[in-house]
């Protein structure tokens, strides 16, 4: 065989392989680099409730001599929204005067189906609603509802509520007329 041809065989082969090896260190080499940081600085929202805007018709029921329960589920939710996510505590309280005309009365109840709230955006440890609030309970004094234990929440903001359960006990012998009333909702906060 031809020394020329052997020695052009190897200086191709030569060749090839200084040309892949270069373009694998090129493709793998930065001529420059700079890093430019970027940051975004979010604050605390705010604690915020809503209730429904319903007006609950029982509708007619006669005097009797005997008393009356009637009961009615909320269609829509009574809600706290934490935009803050600070760690401390917080909790929504209801109350209802009765329903009254003159010096009569009918007082509500209200009762949660679980101590876990219904609407959550996603799940978190720390929010309740009061456990007394399984069974019917009164509400001519304020009473716990929706509640956040004073505990270390990582910034987590979140919505929660529910759709109580309400209650009227119509005494015995109530006189004929149209009762009316007000829940209050309210929400306190430790800031």
């Amino acid at each position: 065989m031809n020394r020329y041809l052997v020695k052009t065989k190897k200086n191709i082969l030569f060749i090839v392989i200084v040309v892949l090896l270069s373009t694998i260190f090129l493709l793998n080499k930065k001529c420059s680099s700079f890093d430019t940081i970027i940051t975004i600085s979010i604050i605390p929202g705010w604690l915020t409730i809503w209730a429904p805007i319903t007006w609950i018709d029982f509708g007619n029921i006669k005097v009797s001599p005997a008393s009356q329960e009637l009961s009615w589920q909320f269609s829509d939710f009574f809600w706290i929204s934490d935009l803050d996510g600070i760690d401390s505590w917080y909790y929504t309280t209801l109350q209802s005067d009765g329903l009254i005309y003159w010096n009569n009365m009918i007082n509500a109840s209200i009762k949660v189906d679980s101590i876990q709230p219904d609407l959550m955006e996603w799940i978190t440890w720390n929010v309740y609603m009061n456990s007394d609030l399984l069974s019917y309970y009164p509400i001519d004094i304020s009473v716990t509802y929706i509640y956040r234990n004073l505990w270390f929440n990582n910034g987590i903001i979140n919505k929660y509520g529910n759709k109580p359960w309400v209650k009227l006990t119509v005494p015995s012998f109530t006189p004929p007329w149209d009762y009316t009333g007000v829940i209050n909702f309210d929400l306190h906060a430790n800031y």
